[in-house]
């Protein structure tokens, strides 16, 4: 029997955020293949918390050790994965609904990636993001958060070797665009998938994030775009710092 989809998750030092994950995923009404954590050599509780699950679930994969940041944590995970389909459900993050992957296994016919939506936690009146179907032009303006896509593993793993580690902060971004500019049977699937919170993240997105933007919007979409968002951000800098 195939195995559908695996659910990777990596954590350092964060109790909560790793519970509230693992509960999330047995929640589900279809359990995962696989479920790989990632643990970067947290000295907290974090550890003792996923071993007391490993017992009772044998889809529940541990690795320990070392990496060099999230994304090089997912490539190692990458390396282990054996479902057809993969989703990235870091610590803290969960499931808008317990069906989810139950909607995508009745769904699923070898498709390049399906994504959906999702919800910043905590965050009244916020709309489920990106809230439509999207084409490779719609990355000048809107994002898909890689939280709510499901990969094809193999395409994944032998076309685009994991995530790019040239990219610090937006190698998720880099990866889905890849899909987007190569594959056309990219399916939306109307509903929110997951829910995150902005927990650690700056609400002020520094220069080498700007950068990579710019970078993406000019590789994958054109000049067109590159200048776009370039000059509406030195715009907005600028009249922030007049006024």
């Amino acid at each position: 029997m195939n195995k559908t989809i695996s659910i990777v998750t990596i954590v350092l030092n964060d109790e909560e955020g790793i519970e509230k994950t693992i509960q999330s995923v047995l929640s589900q009404t279809s359990l995962p293949d696989q479920f790989i954590i990632k643990d970067g050599g947290s000295r907290d509780g974090t550890t003792s918390i996923i071993k007391k699950y490993l017992k009772d679930y044998s889809f529940i994969e541990f690795l320990e050790g070392k990496d060099n940041g999230v994304y090089d944590a997912m490539n190692i995970a990458i390396d282990n994965v054996v479902s057809e389909l993969v989703i990235f459900m870091n610590a803290g993050d969960y499931f808008h609904s317990n069906t989810i992957l139950e909607h995508v296994k009745s769904i699923y016919q070898k498709q390049s990636l399906l994504y959906g939506d999702m919800i910043l936690e905590g965050v009244e009146g916020w709309i489920p993001y990106p809230g439509k179907k999207m084409i490779s032009s719609s990355f000048c303006k809107d994002n898909i958060n890689h939280q709510s896509v499901f990969f094809n593993s193999e395409i994944l793993k032998n076309k685009y070797h994991g995530y790019n580690l040239k990219y610090k902060y937006l190698a998720d971004q880099y990866l889905i665009r890849q899909y987007f500019r190569d594959f056309t049977d990219i399916v939306y699937l109307e509903k929110s998938v997951a829910v995150y919170n902005l927990k650690g993240i700056s609400s002020k997105p520094s220069f080498r994030i700007k950068y990579e933007t710019y970078l993406l919007n000019l590789k994958f979409i054109g000049l067109k775009c590159f200048l776009k968002s370039f000059y509406l951000n030195e715009i907005k800098r600028i009249f922030k710092n007049l006024f």
